[in-house]
């Protein structure tokens, strides 16, 4: 079924074909006309919000700065859709909305042009997908749909972030807390790493459970359960991997930023995340049951090892895995201030200090040893993938400590910041500009991508970490000079293909969560040749079929909870706070 805008998007890419030139290859290899176009609009659409925000925030107009540079990043999502992981996933959506209309709903991705399927949907969650895949089924080609998603992930973001920072301005002095809040929330906002999972990494899954961060954090400190609840199984659906680091950041955020006792607060977490914990299964659960079934993250050109960084790349200014010099010049001024003026900061300021200063060494190669010894960190696949947290500890640092905050110094920060971005994502991001203008259709993301995004031509992210593992099968090749096997594709035996044999191969056949049958009898592997599963010897002809009951159960579990997920994470953020004055307050400084 085509979309149903194909045809103004089909005559877009016209206008631009007779502008720019015909595409080299795949979409980032565009022409030098279009590099030229869209590298001038990025820079006078990001270069004029940055002069926005220099001028907002000298002025002392802390909101409105805080505005511009939500509008910053809110910009390079619906430009470019991120540089690195973008392709990806606007390959799975469409992919995944064109099985669907095609009839064939399931959590394998089938290739259109090799039949190889890839379970890509098995392990990696669907929940951050469903916006982009309904938009898709709507009509709007997957590049937009894509872009637009992450956009509204980062406004429910900025949006829990203007929540939870007003409210700590509110609970301590609103006339005089609110510009240095939000100074700090600028600053936290526009800090590399964090801006730099939406302009740079483009890490959908991670998006999402940080974009609900501030969200938890204000439901733990209003007290709403059920909220909880859902906002935390949205999290730990989306991506169970990140989720411990988030989950830590909410709870010190919420003891850091509540007056209330810690253990009353900690009661408050229980039952919610028994409940999330619970609820989120189907999402996490198969995950740990058929691991060993894939390559996972060992089978990725980079390992958790080779991810910390030096003294000198930690300060980096260009470089979207670190926070940036200008986040942490802001602690350290604020450091300055609490010393010069000797003024406490109370056990919820020395917490969130001493956590932040704990997260960002873990991640130093001088500790590295001592890091790889604690237990399920390498499961992250890269140690910056804490830097999440260390950027939310410091931000909550800055919200308990505005009384010293020195103004003058984080307005110039707050430019220093927004600047440095816009330099940042240039450079990163300056072979790619071309994205701006270019359009591919959804067809060209199913059958061109694929073959394009190979480790030998493009690392093979997204795709390499989710083939076979068949390192438990022996070695079956035929001998020299012997007839070579029937080859049979995923895509075939799904519906049932007759073979004749006696040896079959299934170029990377899918094992553990898939079984396969002849004539309704099963069929057991008997081992690998190469990237391909071989079966056999057979007796005879027969019809030859992959069981998909088990991950077909799994998707219609999946269906029904991710939605109940997504409806109550929405009723959460939806409904009012709850006031509770006195006894919910926010944490002022000192306490």
């Amino acid at each position: 079924m085509p979309h149903a805008l194909e045809a103004p998007f089909a005559l877009l890419q016209r206008v631009y074909a007779s502008v720019f030139g015909v595409r080299d290859g795949w979409l980032e290899h565009a022409s030098d006309a279009s590099r030229i176009a869209s590298l001038a609009i990025f820079l006078g659409v990001a270069g004029g919000l940055a002069l926005l925000i220099c001028e907002r925030s000298l002025r002392g107009r802390a909101v409105a700065a805080f505005a511009g540079m939500a509008g910053l990043v809110l910009a390079f999502c619906l430009m470019t859709g991120g540089l690195e992981d973008v392709q990806i996933h606007i390959h799975r959506v469409a992919a995944f909305a064109g099985q669907l209309r095609e009839g064939m709903p399931g959590l394998m991705l089938v290739d259109p042009v090799s039949g190889e399927g890839l379970p890509v949907f098995v392990f990696y969650s669907p929940l951050p997908y469903v916006l982009p895949i309904l938009l898709d089924l709507a009509g709007l080609p997957a590049m937009f749909a894509y872009r637009l998603s992450l956009a509204a992930y980062f406004c429910l973001f900025a949006l829990g972030l203007y929540r939870l920072t007003l409210a700590q301005a509110r609970a301590a002095d609103a006339a005089a807390a609110r510009e240095p809040s939000f100074l700090a929330a600028s600053l936290f906002l526009g800090c590399a790493y964090i801006a730099g999972i939406w302009a740079v990494r483009s890490a959908f899954a991670e998006i999402v459970v940080l974009c609900l961060v501030p969200w938890a954090v204000l439901l733990l400190r209003e007290g709403g359960r059920w909220r909880l609840a859902c906002i935390l199984a949205a999290q730990m659906a989306s991506h169970p991997i990140v989720f411990p680091q988030a989950f830590l950041a909410t709870i010190l955020l919420g003891l850091g930023l509540s007056d209330r006792p810690p253990l009353a607060l900690l009661r408050r977490l229980v039952l919610p995340t028994i409940g999330a914990l619970a609820l989120s299964s189907p999402f996490w659960a198969p995950q740990v049951l058929w691991e060993p079934a894939i390559g996972g993250a060992a089978a990725t050109p980079f390992q958790f090892r080779d991810s910390f960084f030096s003294w000198r790349g930690m300060l980096h200014p260009v470089d979207h895995h670190n926070l940036g010099p200008w986040f942490l010049l802001a602690l350290l001024a604020l450091l300055v201030q609490v010393v010069r003026h000797r003024r406490a900061t109370g056990w919820r300021g020395a917490m969130l200090g001493l956590a932040f200063a704990a997260s960002i060494a873990m991640q130093l190669e001088i500790l590295r040893p001592l890091t790889l010894s604690l237990p399920f960190l390498e499961r992250g696949q890269f140690i910056w993938r804490m830097m999440s947290l260390a950027a939310l500890l410091g931000f909550g640092a800055l919200l308990l400590g505005w009384r010293d905050i020195p103004r003058r110094t984080f307005r110039l920060l707050c430019c220093a910041t927004a600047a440095n971005l816009v330099v940042m994502v240039a450079l990163l991001g300056g072979h790619k500009a071309a994205l701006i203008l270019a359009f591919a259709p959804d067809q060209a993301y199913r059958t061109d991508y694929p073959s394009y995004n190979t480790p030998a031509f493009h690392l093979g992210f997204g795709f390499s970490e989710f083939y076979p593992n068949y390192a438990a099968l022996p070695e079956t090749c035929p001998a020299i000079g012997a007839a070579p096997p029937e080859p049979v594709s995923y895509a075939a035996a799904r519906g049932g293909v007759v073979v004749h044999g006696p040896i079959l191969a299934m170029p990377r056949g899918p094992l553990r969560f898939v079984s396969y049958r002849l004539d309704d009898r099963p069929l057991l592997p008997a081992g690998r040749c190469g990237d391909d599963l071989v079966f056999g010897p057979l007796d005879g002809a027969g019809r030859f079929l992959v069981d998909e009951g088990r991950i077909a159960l799994l998707f219609w579990v999946r269906l029904v909870v991710g939605f109940a997920i997504i409806a109550g994470a929405a009723l959460a953020i939806g409904a009012g706070p709850r006031r509770s004055p006195g006894r919910d307050a926010m944490a002022s400084p000192g306490a």
